[in-house]
This record gives C-alpha cells, structure tokens and sequence, in this order.
C-alpha cells in the first residue's frame, strides 16, 4: 500500500488541476492507504498478527478486518464529500 500510494501521487496531477483542494487528495491518498494496510493479507501488521495468532494471513485481512475496512471506507467517503 505504501509504495502503490506513493506511485499514485506522483501519476496523478494535483489537486488544484483536478479541481478539488489538497486537503481532500491528501486524505484520499492517507485513506486508499490506511484501508490497503487493513485488506492486505501481505502487509506486515497482518503477517505479525497471524505469527501471533497462529492463523492464516488471509483469514486476519479478508474475515477479521472486513467491517473495519467497509466502515472506514463508508466513512472516509462521507468525510471527502462533506470536504469537497
């Protein structure tokens, strides 16, 4: 996620020429990552847990953190709308 957000800020035009504020792409950038870190089952938070807990790295991103990433990305969503 790190590395995917860092190339997609330097791909995509800034924000003024795409007609929305800093603040805005910014959060979007900080939210695609934040989300990207909890869905990946190759990140290493996940890899740590599922040493720690003995179970599947698939299991920890896709099961356990499934309402964590649907809720953070309904609510970052509202949060850029009301931004933008």
């Amino acid at each position: 996620p790190m590395m995917s957000t860092f190339i997609l800020s330097t791909a995509i035009p800034g924000g003024d020429e795409l007609g929305i504020s800093q603040i805005s792409l910014a959060l979007a950038y900080l939210t695609g990552w934040g989300v990207g870190v909890a869905s990946s089952p190759f990140t290493i938070s996940n890899l740590v847990m599922a040493g720690l807990t003995g179970k599947p790295s698939n299991l920890i991103a896709y099961q356990w953190n499934l309402r964590y990433t649907l809720v953070a990305m309904l609510v970052m969503a509202l949060l850029l709308y009301v931004i933008a």
